[in-house]
């Protein structure tokens, strides 16, 4: 309205101005007839009536032609120049005096006159007419304004100012919050179609705005009861938000989490800490698949992988850009790839690298060793008799016992070595930087000493010990293979030395590596091509000297090993597995022998037969030895089995079973070699041996030796009271035969006698000595 009436009005002014300047121009035309019509009517006055050209008859005349008001000054003048009749002054104020030449004539005669006329209108006359037509127009244009504005208020407030406030009202209550505000205005004008437009923007607006809040409602919803670790953090790093799921899981309060960076959740030594997070997410950076393992409220570790997506602010917005970060547990996956990698790279039984992954790595610390040139030594163990402790306990028990060596192993080796185990019951150990042979052997040492202590397994003591090969790089080898190899080799001859010892490689390793192999080949075609024959030593009763017992023994030969002793090729043997058909070899053909004498209606003879723990581990061993006596014919009780101290106490539980099967079948038993192992009384009486065999080495010592004098006295005597009897073995001379003699004791065996004979030379044997 503060526009419209002053439009209004600057509009009427125009057109009164222009009406103004209208009626004056109208005015100033009717001036212009009016002197031409008052022209005119003098002229025919004059030519009618001569009469008037006086004052007299001029002012009658003004009157009847009602111009007495608008004439100021009329002057007549004839031919001659001469003044017939004048009215009023001329003032030059007034305006321009006009002239003029008028022709006059007598009605009579038609002579014509020639009259000037000079005469002046008044101005001011004028100018009154024009105000006058001035101030009857401004009127009128008051006039009309007062009644084009009041109708323009009136139209104005019904038809816009009302829906004009009206919408205004509408928006100013929706802006406020109120979306039921409606603009109540239904016409069918342009405010009519406004107000339905808002109204229907409105309602559009309404349903939009409750779509954007259900949407919100939901994402928000969404965003807390998904399972997934969801949150929200800036381009800083520092956390801003989080889901409930997320607080939950993370046992973390959401007043405690905002406000704390990404990079301190991260565990040490892992991808994020520092600034790293923040410099990725740096000018709109993401994170994809960011791998990384973070800490609970609670301290716990967890694997995790991480996504985020951008979330950039508008630019008229001072809020930094935001990251939506969605956090997926992988922890399951991480120990599920780290069980497949430990079960691909590692032993499941002593949780050391297995022989794949040693030799990847043990490749790469040659290279590093090669390019510093530094050196490096590999010692290769393996466990003593291991087989006979999965015989004897079960596996389970020899896995306990390899997790338990392993243990030791590694315990006993520097930091800095990379131990493996190599397979079966062998180890590896890499050492870098070790220089000196020295140093390596005092490492050998501590491994033997820790692996001959006890392991107490499953309320089992055993004993193992182990044999060890060192080689060196670069002396003894460049690769893996090689190195490993030269190791093996050594470690094989520390093992025929009889074990519990170790070995430095050697460059003829090799080629009495090949003479074992040799030799392994040559014994396994030995049955077959009768390489093996028997000879049997004569054992003496001291008390009558005679003989009639006596030791079987196995001799082999062949071109390539002449003269080999039995010390060489039985360990090979046991080794080697080729034990189990030469023993069967050795008691096949003593019982033969012994029924062959038979035969000749002399059975006088008795016999003992060594037995190897392999052959007393052979659960078929016992039901072999029956088929055999019976097979032969031969009483049980003319059967001797001999087995050594040390192998009797390495599987006692399992032994006392096989010894009491053996007893069952009817032959007796013989501990060979006593004195070199545990020597325990308890034992002899549990075992119910039957007869000790004194090992030889403390025989040859006799009687100039008083210590081992003395302890031969305890056993024989000990022996005595428990009904064992006793045979020395080994003697050699008549002093150690007199002093056996002397001593009570029963039987005695050696070169003194006899050397080992051959069957058929058994009867020229039996003489008194």
């Amino acid at each position: 309205m503060s526009v419209l009436i002053p439009s209004l009005t600057l509009t009427l002014i125009i057109v009164g101005v222009l009406i103004g300047l209208f009626a004056y121009q109208e005015t100033i035309n009717k001036l212009a007839k009016s002197q031409q019509s008052f022209i005119t009517l003098l002229e025919q006055a004059l030519s009618e009536d001569s009469q008037i050209i006086d004052a007299a008859g001029i002012t009658n005349f003004l009157k009847l032609a009602n111009y007495e008001k608008n004439i100021l000054f009329l002057e007549l003048t004839d031919e001659s120049g001469n003044v017939v009749a004048k009215l009023g002054q001329p003032d030059a104020q007034q305006g321009e005096i006009l002239s003029r030449i008028i022709s006059t004539g007598d009605g009579d005669n038609n002579q014509s006159e020639v009259t000037a006329v000079r005469y002046q209108f008044s101005s001011t006359n004028y100018q009154d007419i024009v105000f006058v037509e001035i101030i009857k127009v401004v009127i009128l244009l008051i006039i009309a304004l007062a009644v084009i504005t009041i109708v323009t208020y009136l139209v104005y407030r019904h038809h816009i100012h009302a829906p004009i406030r009206k919408i205004m009202k509408a928006l100013l209550a929706y802006g406020k919050g109120d979306n039921k505000a409606q603009v109540d205005w239904q016409t069918n004008d342009e405010f009519g179609t406004l107000a339905t437009a808002i109204n229907s923007m409105q309602h559009t607006l309404i349903i939009n705005q409750r779509i954007l809040v259900d949407s919100a409602l939901r994402y928000q919803d969404l965003y807390n009861k998904t399972p997934a670790l969801l949150f929200s953090m800036n381009a800083d790093g520092i956390i801003t938000d989080a889901s409930v799921y997320f607080l939950n899981k993370l046992r973390y309060k959401k007043s405690s989490l905002i406000g704390l960076s990404m990079s301190d959740m991260v565990c040490e030594n892992f991808p994020g800490t520092g600034t790293e997070i923040a410099d990725r997410l740096a000018n709109g950076g993401r994170l994809i698949n960011f791998q990384t393992c973070i800490r609970t409220s609670s301290d716990e570790k967890i694997d995790v992988l991480i996504n985020t997506i951008s979330l950039t602010s508008p630019p008229d917005e001072e809020s930094s850009d935001t990251s939506l970060c969605v956090m997926t547990d992988i922890s399951k996956q991480v120990h599920a790839q780290d069980t497949v990698f430990r079960q691909a790279n590692y032993d499941v039984v002593t949780d050391l690298p297995n022989r794949f992954f040693f030799t990847t790595r043990f490749r790469s610390l040659l290279d590093a060793a090669l390019r510093v040139q530094s050196p490096v030594a590999v010692i290769f163990i393996d466990l003593d008799r291991f087989k006979w402790v999965n015989d004897t306990f079960g596996h389970s028990v020899g896995d306990a016992l390899l997790a338990e060596a392993g243990s030791r192993i590694k315990n006993a080796v520097e930091e800095r070595a990379l131990v493996c185990r190599f397979g079966g019951d062998e180890f590896i150990v890499a050492l870098h930087k070790s220089h000196e042979t020295v140093e390596q052997s005092k490492i050998a040492e501590y491994l033997l000493r820790d692996l001959a202590e006890p392991f107490r397994i499953l309320q089992h003591e055993i004993r193992l010990s182990a044999s060890i090969g060192i080689s060196s790089f670069p002396k003894d080898g460049e690769t893996p293979d090689e190195l490993i190899g030269a190791a093996d080799t050594a470690m094989y001859h520390a093992k025929n030395r009889g074990g519990d010892a170790y070995e430095f490689y050697e460059g003829d390793m090799h080629e009495r590596i090949e003479r074992q192999l040799h030799l392994d080949h040559v014994l396994r075609k030995g049955i077959q091509e009768e390489r093996f024959h028997l000879v049997f030593q004569p054992i003496v009763d001291l008390k009558n000297r005679s003989s009639e017992l006596f030791e079987v023994l196995l001799r082999f030969t062949h071109p390539d090993f002449p003269n080999i002793s039995p010390a060489d090729f039985i360990p090979l043997a046991e080794t080697t597995g080729l034990i189990r058909p030469i023993g069967q070899f050795v008691i096949r053909n003593a019982l033969l022998h012994l029924h062959a004498m038979d035969n000749q209606n002399d059975t006088r003879y008795s016999l003992t037969i060594n037995l190897s723990p392999r052959q007393l581990q052979d659960d078929t061993f016992v039901g072999f030895l029956r088929d055999q006596l019976v097979y032969f014919n031969i009483e049980p009780g003319r059967i001797i089995l001999e087995i050594t101290e040390n192998s009797l106490m390495e599987n006692n539980i399992r032994n006392e079973k096989k010894l009491e099967e053996i007893r069952q079948v009817g032959c007796l038993i013989a501990i060979d070699d006593f004195g070199t192992g545990f020597s325990s009384l308890s034992y002899l009486r549990r075992f119910s041996v039957d007869i000790l065999k004194i090992d030889q080495a403390f025989i040859q010592r006799v009687p100039d030796d008083q210590a081992d004098s003395n302890l031969i006295r305890g056993i024989i005597n000990m022996s005595r009271e428990l009904g064992i009897a006793v045979i020395a073995e080994g003697v050699e001379k008549k002093t150690q035969y007199d002093f056996l003699v002397e001593n009570g004791c029963d039987m005695a065996q050696g070169y003194y006698f006899s050397r080992p004979v051959k069957a058929e030379m058994i009867h020229e044997n039996m003489v008194n000595y």
